[in-house]
Order: structure tokens, then C-alpha cells, then sequence
């Protein structure tokens, strides 16, 4: 609240404000549609909580991880946005924030192998699954 939702540059007096208002999607929540981040967030905390004290459930773990494995899979043949847009004599028009490949690893990896640390059945999934998608996706990880 309070803050901007765009910041406009050179050319921008063309751009109507019910357009760009009208590109703008608000609800209460993220979902999973918009943003995979959430739903690898959301797995994340699964195998968290199943990893803590006091649950202690690893199977419950092993399985989000194996469901964060399949989102990876899916992200990894993706192409990712690179968070520009262009118009059609190539000017720079549009600059967003884009999650990268390793910010996906980063999110559904660290917390886990954390909370994991000394059960050897998490380690073992992980490094089952890295190698995985080392080997599906070897560009991804070049």
C-alpha cells in the first residue's frame, strides 16, 4: 500500500493508465498458476515440517521431495523468462524480476538439506535426485 506499482521511463506518456492497470492481476493470495515459487515453497515446508522434532516423519519428507523432484524436472525443460520486453523495433520497454533456474534449486533444496541434515534417507533422496537432473537436464546446470 502506498508504494509503486510501476515505474514509468522515456515514451511512457504513451501508455494509457487503464492499460497498464488492466495488465495487473490482485487477489489475496499468490497461486499456483502465477507463480511455481509458490507451489515449490509450499512442498518445501511439507518436508520441513515432517523433518522437525516434533513430527519426525521422513517418509512424509522423502515423498514432498519427490514432488519437489518432478517440479524441477518440468521447470528445468522450460524456457525461463528473462524478464524483458521488447517492442517491435527491439527497444527495451518492460524489465520485470524473474526467478532464475538457481533460484529454483536454491528454494527447494536448502531448507530441506538443512532440516535433513543426519538422516540418511534424505541425504540419499537428494543426491538421487540431483543426479537425476544433472542428467536429464544437463543444460540447466551448465
Amino acid at each position: 500500500r502506498g508504494e509503486p506499482v510501476f515505474l514509468l521511463f522515456e515514451g511512457a506518456t504513451l501508455l494509457k493508465d487503464r492499460d497498464l492497470m488492466g495488465s495487473l492481476v490482485l487477489g489475496a493470495e499468490r497461486t499456483l498458476a502465477q507463480d511455481p515459487a509458490f507451489a515449490l515453497r509450499i512442498l518445501v515446508d511439507i518436508a520441513n515440517k515432517a523433518l522437525s522434532p516434533g513430527i519426525n516423519d521422513p517418509t512424509t519428507a522423502v515423498q514432498a521431495i519427490d514432488y519437489i523432484y518432478w517440479m524441477l524436472r518440468e521447470i528445468g525443460t522450460r524456457r525461463l523468462d528473462n524478464g524483458r520486453v521488447q517492442d517491435e523495433s527491439g527497444v527495451l520497454r518492460l524489465f520485470f524480476r524473474t526467478p532464475k533456474w538457481e533460484d529454483f534449486i536454491g528454494l527447494a533444496l536448502t531448507e530441506v538439506r538443512h532440516s535433513g541434515a543426519g538422516r540418511i534417507q534424505i541425504a540419499r533422496r537428494l543426491r538421487s535426485m540431483l543426479q537425476d537432473l544433472i542428467d536429464y537436464l544437463p543444460a540447466a546446470f551448465k
